[in-house]
């Protein structure tokens, strides 16, 4: 072999080298793989810091501590240092049940959720509103299928070709992070929201969000940008701004 053979060769492996890593660098920067903590989240209106235990489990969501005993988790208002609502958690760690307490509505009442074998969320029954959801999954993404409200409502889940970065809280439905104070529902859906909206068989009424994201240099969610829009109304907008640790 010359050594002009020998230095083309070693030129050509030196590009594809470098031509892999790019590669390589490039996806990692589009979709992180590295678990994230959520500090803080900026909601306009106030400020929800969120603090953790050397197990990363969440002791502290805005002004609610978190108390751990087992599988049951009691949540207390900072302020009035009473039992806001007791979360029962499954073997996996996701919520099964959330019993909030008489001084928190009305009257106490226990909201429930289920899931499939594999942890995914198939349905909740919200008590105080005294209605149930049920929803399947489609390529790593949820969608609502029915609800047993009285009205007839068509549910629509349109989700971006963005895959959700890895975090402890759930960015990629509407309200799963806020629901429960960072605990989890089952697994997260494979890709993030971008239109969760609702619409009458018997009339034009329609209610929904639209979602637009930025991340940081790493490719985590750095700002959520929320609108609420139906007929007849102005959209409203709401911008969350998130940190990490």
């Amino acid at each position: 072999m010359t050594i002009k053979n020998s230095t083309y060769i070693c030129a050509l492996f030196a590009a594809i080298l470098f031509s892999a890593c790019s590669n390589d660098n490039e996806d990692y920067n589009k979709i992180p793989i590295h678990k994230r903590y959520v500090k803080s989240i900026d909601t306009g209106d106030n400020i929800i810091h969120i603090e953790y235990d050397d197990q990363h489990r969440i002791i502290r969501y805005g002004d609610k501590r978190l108390i751990y005993n087992g599988n049951t988790v009691q949540v207390i208002n900072s302020y009035l240092s009473e039992i806001y609502a007791i979360i029962q958690l499954n073997n996996e760690g996701y919520v099964i049940s959330v019993e909030y307490e008489h001084n928190t509505y009305e009257h106490k009442h226990i909201d429930t959720y289920n899931y499939d074998p594999t942890g995914l969320l198939i349905s909740e029954y919200c008590a105080n509103d005294d209605i149930g959801y049920s929803f399947r999954w489609e390529n790593g993404n949820r969608y609502t299928i029915g609800s047993t409200d009285r009205f007839n409502y068509v549910y629509r889940d349109i989700y971006t070709t963005h895959k959700t970065p890895p975090c402890n809280l759930d960015f990629s439905t509407r309200d799963t992070w806020r629901h429960c104070y960072g605990l989890p529902f089952g697994k997260q859906c494979s890709n993030l929201i971008e239109v969760d909206d609702l619409y009458s068989i018997n009339s034009d009424y329609i209610e929904g969000y639209r979602f637009a994201y930025e991340y940081d240099k790493d490719g985590y969610i750095s700002k959520i940008v929320e609108t609420w829009y139906t007929n007849g109304e102005k959209d409203e907008t709401r911008v969350y701004e998130i940190t990490y640790y």
